[in-house]
């Protein structure tokens, strides 16, 4: 009787070769899929850092905080103020007031230009202004505080510009001014300006204690990106004939940063409204008006 053969199990290459190009499409699958993730999450947590960083600048114009740098002067000895960089200590410049400061969201580099927004710089700009009026009044307006941007301008004056990068290479693409929630036809915006109200700061010449009311600004260019440098150029720049406040935009009136991921495949916005409780922020991913 001839023995049973045993046939030895296996794959045949045809087999192996099916199996690993199987593999291979889902493992990539799965990477892309977590990549991707990867990516909504840290634009997310990029747009939660700025919304929280302008929360905080925002804080700190309130309780009149300037940026801590020992080399700076201010004078009104021509009846506007005047920056140095001598060294005067925190609470030594009485001829001046801090006033607040810009955000610029549209800082120029080689990506952020007139025809190409992919702008990754901010920076935040200190405005500062006389105490007294040129009658010898306590200054009780932003025109007759004629404000100045410490920005160091004219060269040799001092410079508190403070910037930084948006995280996860996150991008700001416009700024639009808003009413109701549409988008109107106003100049290009470049950023926001946060300000003490006069009418609740300053009694007697003197920044009363404790946190002071803020008001919102628009910071409006001709052909943004630009930073306003000076009176003038602050002047004409601001989007409202009483820059005190944001009622000159009526009720509804608000400031639209649009936002993209670094891959470009992900949009958001983020909203500043001057209200009652200081100023509101909202976030909003996938804002259809920043597509």
């Amino acid at each position: 009787m001839k023995p049973a053969t045993t046939r030895q199990a296996g794959y045949t290459i045809i087999e192996v070769m099916i199996f690993l190009v199987v593999s291979g499409v889902l493992l990539s699958s799965a990477l892309f899929l977590f990549n991707g993730r990867i990516q909504r999450t840290q634009f997310t947590q990029s747009l939660q850092s700025l919304d929280a960083r302008v929360k905080t600048i925002a804080n700190e114009v309130s309780t009149g905080t300037y940026p801590a740098n020992t080399a700076f002067s201010c004078s009104t000895s021509s009846g506007a103020p005047v920056i140095g960089n001598s060294a005067e200590g925190q609470g030594s410049r009485s001829d001046c007031i801090f006033l607040g400061k810009i955000i610029n969201f549209m800082v120029p580099t080689t990506t952020c230009t007139s025809t190409s927004n992919d702008c990754t710089k901010v920076e935040v700009y200190t405005v500062v202004g006389r105490r007294l009026d040129s009658t010898g009044n306590v200054t009780s307006s932003m025109a007759n505080a004629v404000p100045r941007v410490v920005v160091g301008v004219p060269a040799g004056t001092a410079n508190l510009t403070e910037t930084f990068n948006l995280e996860y290479g996150t991008k700001v693409t416009k700024v639009n001014q808003r009413q109701n929630q549409a988008q109107v036809a106003f100049p290009a915006r470049s950023g926001i300006g946060l300000f003490q109200s006069f009418n609740s700061s300053y009694t007697n010449g003197n920044l009363n204690s404790g946190a002071q009311s803020v008001s919102t600004w628009m910071v409006k260019s001709n052909s943004a990106p630009v930073a306003p440098v000076n009176a003038a150029n602050i002047r004409t720049t601001i989007g409202a004939a009483n820059p005190a406040n944001l009622a000159q935009l009526g009720d509804g009136g608000d400031l639209q940063v649009c936002l993209k991921s670094a891959n470009d495949a992900q949009v958001a916005s983020i909203v500043f409204q001057d209200s009652s409780n200081g100023l509101k922020t909202t976030v909003s991913i996938g804002d259809p008006q920043c597509s």
